[in-house]
């Protein structure tokens, strides 16, 4: 990570917020620094490289699911040198985040700057396991179009079952049975298909089973079932059968995540 210039200025750190509270966007987290910069020249703000810098290598690490391991979707750590490893931030560069995290209201940005503290090590413990969880959740339902939605999804499943939050995991895993139930009338796009099904094949967490067993839940096709029920099955072959995209990923009952070869 690059190395801030001292302490973010507490004043700019106020403007950057309200700007980003205030811009109306219906864009990725890429275009974000960009719309930043631009919303603070036209309201002829200064607002330093440092700050802008810090703010766009946040919002540059993509978000990438292991298929070997259930799916464990992370920030993908080979960058190629940028962005620079997260995990090598300096303070200031923490505590920005921290700021962001705490004072920002767009779902994915809450969720973005929430999970760079939580992969840091900078925050630990289930109160901002939770917070990550559920601005993830909030951002999927606000940008469900968004190409986005699905790596939102399954990252907040791998937090949810890492952090063993039972009911977070249930949230992420109800969403994911109503995306799914809206394939068939063309209102959710096929990668948030199969990012959906994902969530929903993999069994359920030590925790989650325990407290879906105490509760008898299992008979509830969201409830994250150890056998994906007929209807996903019907799901999984109909989504398998449209065109997709050289190596695109295709999903199996088994849960099996491969990659289709041309």
């Amino acid at each position: 990570m690059t190395p801030s210039e001292g302490v973010f200025n507490e004043n700019e750190i106020s403007r950057v917020i309200g700007i980003l509270n205030e811009v109306s966007r219906e864009t990725s987290l890429l275009l974000v620094p960009l719309q930043l910069r631009k919303a603070a020249e036209n309201a002829g703000i200064d607002l330093s490289d440092a700050i802008l810098r810090a703010i766009e290598e946040a919002l540059s690490y993509e978000l990438v699911s292991d298929e070997s391991k259930l799916f464990n979707t992370t920030f993908r750590s080979d960058n190629g040198g940028w962005p620079p490893p997260y995990a090598e931030a300096d303070l200031p560069t923490r505590q920005l985040w921290s700021d962001l995290a705490s004072k920002l209201k767009p779902a994915d940005l809450v969720a973005r700057f929430s999970d760079l503290l939580l992969s840091s090590a900078t925050r630990t413990g289930v109160d901002g396991a939770q917070q990550t969880v559920n601005a993830y959740m909030d951002a999927v339902r606000l940008a469900i179009e968004s190409h986005e939605a699905g790596p939102y999804l399954l990252r907040a499943l791998t937090i949810a079952r890492t952090y063993r939050l039972a009911a977070e995991e249930q949230r992420v895993r109800h969403a994911a049975y109503q995306i799914s139930g809206k394939a068939f009338s063309g209102d959710i796009s096929l990668n948030l298909l199969r990012y959906s099904i994902a969530a929903l094949v993999l069994p359920p967490s030590q925790a989650h089973h325990r407290v879906m067993r105490r509760s008898k839940g299992w008979s509830t096709p969201h409830c994250g079932c150890l056998e994906p029920p007929g209807r996903f099955s019907s799901l999984m072959q109909w989504s398998n059968a449209l065109p997709s995209l050289q190596g695109r990923p295709t999903f199996h009952p088994s849960g099996v995540f491969k990659s289709k070869r041309t």
